[in-house]
């Protein structure tokens, strides 16, 4: 459809409304510099804007389907919402998640992470904001490896899940894994991140190797007194929380 009494409204963008039902599309999302493949759904342009409802797509190795999207087209192309129900590779979406967390409030925490394997189900909303995004992350499904400069071992998660949202506390649920020889069984635990994260609130239990994790407690602020009185440690300790 077009809007307009005059021949001169077919040049103006603003006067279309056009939509459509889309099937095997690709999407090009240039401000997160993704491509959707494959891509399915219902999608309206109109007032320079193009609003995606109900779209399936492929993007590498991960899926996505539910999604919503709301791109403005002009005066230059702006990413305005999206939400949709991912599975996500997390080797091959680090680099993006990486872009994305390092505008929110906390980015340190994230930033350091060196390597990640594995896959991530769960939910994704971004809206833009000053410029920036609004993000939350819910992840109702995680098992892989990852890499932190702040660890001295690599972090295996094998069940469990997390919550972000910009600005606010990362929250573990049931989580479970490793850390070298340690292990953790349904860690439930509210984590504020910073410069210094703080552990507001954790339940759970692990068991911890000792040899593996007191050179490394040693070098924390708050344990530096140990070094004066233990020298090693060995073997393991349960701990409920």
């Amino acid at each position: 459809n077009v809007a307009g009494d005059n021949l001169g409204v077919l040049a103006d963008p603003s006067a279309y409304d056009l939509s459509m039902n889309v099937e095997g599309a690709s999407i090009d999302v240039p401000p997160l510099g993704l491509q959707f493949a494959a891509a399915s759904g219902t999608v309206r342009i109109a007032q320079r804007v193009l609003n995606a409802r109900g779209v399936a797509a492929t993007i590498g190795r991960s899926t996505l389907r539910d999604g919503n999207i709301v791109l403005a087209l002009a005066p230059r192309l702006v990413l305005r919402e999206l939400t949709a129900a991912l599975d996500v590779d997390l080797a091959a979406n680090l680099g993006l998640a990486a872009r994305l967390l390092g505008e929110t409030a906390a980015p340190s925490a994230f930033s350091r992470i060196q390597s990640a394997a594995g896959r991530a189900r769960g939910t994704l909303t971004l809206r833009e904001t000053n410029g920036g995004y609004h993000q939350i992350y819910d992840v109702t499904s995680l098992a892989g490896t990852m890499r932190h400069a702040a660890l001295p071992l690599p972090v295996v998660v094998d069940g469990g899940g997390l919550r972000y949202e910009s600005g606010g506390a990362l929250t573990l649920r049931g989580l479970a894994g490793a850390i070298g020889a340690s292990r953790v069984e349904r860690i439930d635990a509210v984590l504020a991140l910073g410069p210094d994260p703080v552990v507001r609130s954790a339940a759970g239990n692990a068991v911890l190797a000792l040899d593996e994790l007191f050179p490394w407690l040693t070098k924390l602020r708050a344990a530096r007194a140990l070094r004066d009185d233990i020298s090693a440690l060995q073997g393991t300790i349960g701990v409920d929380l």
